[in-house]
């Protein structure tokens, strides 16, 4: 069974990541993310803080695939990684691009099944980040600028909102893996 997290720095150049946050910042495609269904309930009706924002540029179920420089982007991302752990993917699920400010709130939750790897970047340096849940033992990872943080889909985890910092941006890659990654 895979158990690991994986971190691998300077994916991405800083340059390219500035226009990532240019494409971003440009986008009209900005949705309310939100883990739980009761969402509405609870963040209007209750006057409760939102959980983020996101786009979503690639969906291989739902067949979304904007037509935006994001996606190769992600792609690039996805194949670094794939290089570099020697990981034999079947292909890319999902690209969400995430947005928290810093009043945002987060659940934990998995991103899919074991089949699948989850692939975080980073796109700056900020004092949020992402907490993971391993054999009931939590571990918080910092935000920093073009690191990917790689652990299995089925891990419980959550995104950390920044404090000092105002904002947190960051890509979630969801894909499908032949085989385990150690």
């Amino acid at each position: 069974m895979v158990s690991k997290v994986k971190l691998i720095d300077n994916i991405l150049p800083k340059e390219i990541n500035n226009n990532i946050l240019g494409q971003l910042f440009n986008s009209r495609n900005w949705g309310i993310a939100y883990d739980k269904p009761d969402f509405i309930e609870r963040m209007i009706l209750d006057n409760q803080p939102n959980e983020g924002f996101n786009i979503l540029s690639y969906d291989n179920v739902k067949n979304i695939k904007l037509n935006t420089p994001l996606n190769i982007y992600a792609d690039t991302i996805l194949y670094k990684v794939k290089e570099i752990l020697e990981i034999d993917f079947l292909e890319p699920s999902r690209y969400y691009w995430n947005y928290y400010d810093n009043s945002a709130t987060t659940h934990f939750h998995t991103d899919e099944s074991k089949d699948y790897i989850t692939i975080l970047y980073n796109l700056h340096n900020n004092d949020g980040g992402t907490e993971i849940k391993i054999n009931n033992k939590t571990k918080f990872y910092k935000s920093i600028e073009s690191q990917a943080l790689i652990f299995p889909s089925h891990f419980h985890h959550r995104g950390i909102v920044p404090k000092e910092n105002k904002h947190r941006l960051n890509l979630n890659i969801i894909a499908r893996i032949k085989k385990s990654y150690k």
